[in-house]
């Protein structure tokens, strides 16, 4: 794989919140790119099994991560990082929900970044610093940036909120600067883990993403 491959998660990132967020980017995006806004997650919505199964290529059933709380799994198998390891290529992981280091198996990761964002505000804008100061520095194979901040402002303000839409408009403000950042060997995946509705997520809804 010569291809470069980053892949950008913005956790709680509702489709409709994309377009509703008022960033001139999005409306770049689907011009652009290849695109769905009907997109269904797996269930249980959260965190830490949808990124399990966006990592592992498995639903929850078979990963065994069924909530936040990690438990090692009873057949462990092989997702991309493991793969990527072995063909030797290098890969990286900028994340602000501290969790989601078990999604991964730490020796197989080059670069490891985490900031918790409880404690640092606007920690989605600091790690994409750090995104693009390592890729100025290094180009590896696959870099994973994770930013948390949108699900924290639908879970204190509701989702599709003015606070809400205004962090999801920072988050793709975020993932703007990386795309014109990049060359023509590097491809970018921005997608959501779930949604949600009022001030969670998880259920069998379709705002959560299910």
């Amino acid at each position: 794989m010569n291809e470069k491959v980053i892949l950008i998660s913005i956790d709680g990132m509702r489709p409709d919140g994309v377009t509703a967020c008022g960033h001139p980017f999005a409306a770049e995006l689907l011009k652009h790119s290849a695109y769905t806004l009907c997109g269904k997650s797996v269930f249980p919505s959260v965190t830490l099994p949808c990124h399990t199964s966006m990592f592992y290529s498995v639903l929850p059933e078979r990963h065994g991560i069924l909530t936040n709380t990690y438990t090692p799994p009873v057949r462990p198998t092989d997702g991309i990082v493991e793969l990527l390891h072995k063909a030797g290529k290098t890969c990286g992981a900028f994340h602000n929900w501290e969790p989601l280091r078990h999604v991964w198996r730490s020796e197989n990761m080059t670069y490891s970044v985490f900031i918790e964002a409880e404690a640092v505000s606007g920690s989605d804008r600091i790690l994409t610093e750090g995104v693009l100061a390592l890729m100025q520095r290094d180009q590896p194979d696959f870099l994973f940036l994770h930013m948390v901040e949108t699900d924290h402002q639908g879970h204190n303000f509701k989702w599709m909120s003015p606070e809400y839409l205004d962090q999801l408009s920072d988050a793709l403000g975020c993932a703007e600067r990386i795309i014109k950042a990049i060359d023509e060997n590097c491809s970018v995946i921005i997608t959501a883990d779930h949604g949600g509705h009022e001030y969670m997520h998880g259920e069998d809804r379709t705002e959560s993403g299910n």
